[in-house]
């Protein structure tokens, strides 16, 4: 397990040094802050870079159905205001084939959308052996510091 990071500022935060051996990794975030308007997103990587293509994840939320696919990232639907504190968890697990992890994420954007459950479900592709993932924002934003935001990443080996 990795110390709690802070991340307030900048547009990514990286998660280096994955081992190998790892078999279930799980991502936990809270308040979360981004200023503007990007969607929370974790893009899998490998010794040679990052992957950004052959994801295969749904992402949407509850109560309204609203379903997206997306195939650049494991990336958040409707958690994209910047005054909202995401906060949630990633779950991955060892690929059945390939580079494919298996992936399931839940986020609660804010308390004035208490009545939302956002969700990601699907396969991510890390492009070879998993070894960092970034956390970042789409459309240029940036982590800013008012929703106190922390992250943490914990995995298993077996």
């Amino acid at each position: 397990q990795e110390s709690i990071a802070t991340v307030q500022s900048g547009s990514t935060h990286e998660f280096l040094n994955i081992p190998a051996t790892a078999r279930e990794i799980m991502i936990r975030f809270d308040g979360i802050s981004p200023s503007g308007s990007g969607a929370l997103m974790f893009v899998l990587g490998n010794s040679g870079g990052y992957s950004t293509s052959g994801y295969i994840i749904s992402a949407g939320y509850h109560p309204n159905e609203n379903y997206v696919k997306r195939t650049d990232s494991i990336k958040f639907h409707g958690v994209n205001s910047d005054n909202y504190f995401v906060t949630g968890r990633i779950h991955l697990w060892y690929p059945v084939h390939s580079n494919e992890w298996w992936c399931e994420g839940n986020a609660f954007p804010d308390e004035n959308e208490g009545q939302y459950k956002h969700h990601v479900y699907g396969r991510a592709n890390s492009g070879g052996t998993l070894t960092k993932i970034k956390m970042t924002l789409d459309n240029s934003a940036s982590f800013d510091n008012t929703g106190n935001g922390k992250v943490q990443l914990s995995y298993l080996t077996y």
